[in-house]
């Protein structure tokens, strides 16, 4: 018996410039476990990342899942809980002069 395996860019290069929340985009995960979301920057300023969950996709009302997570270097989330659909709001403060972020969601079904 086989894994399904599959990686998704959720954000891609976003060159954050300011002190806003940025939403990636949300992606079902429901049937995939585990799941790991990989955190590529090279932004100039720290990055703050609240993941967040909803159960309809919608993300009308999301959950915040756990607390948000500070990051300065390349890094990865471990997802354990469990909701249907996932995505990932970062922001940072000061704002960054330079660099982009990428998220990756990986998940193995």
């Amino acid at each position: 018996m086989s894994n399904l395996a599959s990686e998704i860019t959720i954000m891609d290069a976003e060159a954050i410039r300011d002190t806003n929340d940025h939403n990636s985009s949300s992606e079902e995960i429901r049937g995939f476990v585990p799941k790991t979301m990989g955190i590529i920057t090279t932004l100039d300023e720290d990055l703050n990342i609240q993941l967040q969950g909803c159960m309809d996709g919608s993300f009308t009302t999301p959950f915040d899942i756990g607390n948000p997570q500070t990051f300065s270097g390349n890094d990865y989330i471990v997802l354990t809980d469990y909701f249907p659909f996932i995505r990932a709001v970062a922001s940072c403060d000061p704002a960054p002069t330079t660099g982009a972020l990428t998220i990756i969601l990986a998940k193995v079904e």
